[in-house]
């Protein structure tokens, strides 16, 4: 289990330090929490007990984010249907908190935006997207967030370019 320093990811909150671990009683129950401050500067309390079923996961790896890069420059996955089912589906993928999921909604919602048939919920579920990996990226590849963010559409973007080459051809 984690300890304090620990650097961590917790779903849609995005990357966190464990500041410290400390019992407290709620309710007349006495339970152990992981106080986290984010990136963002927020902090939040995460009972113990309940870590991982909340979303709460170490920071990948490098061979992960290796992995999570090649989604990013692969072909995107069909966005049919109806944008609010689109959303949703999308939305689905971010709470499940798995870094190579939010790398498909970035790809996908991408490739939507270039094609201009993107909704405005799902260019502001993109910009979350970018903003939750881009983080998660600059604490593994120790870069800034702006620079790993830089990153990750570049990688998008090289991918479609090369794609739409290779169809002109």
């Amino acid at each position: 289990m984690y300890q304090p320093g620990d650097t961590v990811v917790y779903l849609t909150h995005g990357v966190g330090d464990i500041e410290r671990r400390e019992e407290r009683e709620v309710m007349g129950e006495k339970r152990e929490y992981f106080f986290i401050r984010f990136r963002s500067g927020m902090t939040s309390q995460v009972p113990v007990k309940y870590a991982r079923d909340t979303g709460l996961r170490p920071l990948i790896s490098k061979r992960a984010a290796t992995k999570v890069s090649r989604t990013l420059a692969s072909e995107p996955s069909g966005q049919g249907g109806l944008w609010s089912h689109r959303v949703q589906r999308n939305e689905d993928k971010l709470k499940r908190g798995e870094a190579e999921l939010t790398a498909e909604v970035v790809r996908d919602l991408s490739a939507l935006e270039r094609a201009g048939k993107i909704s405005s919920s799902e260019h502001l579920l993109r910009r979350k997207a970018i903003g939750l990996l881009a983080q998660e990226l600059a604490e593994v590849w120790r870069v800034g967030a702006d620079k790993a963010e830089d990153r990750v559409v570049g990688l998008v973007e090289e991918a479609a370019e090369e794609a739409a080459e290779s169809a002109a051809a």
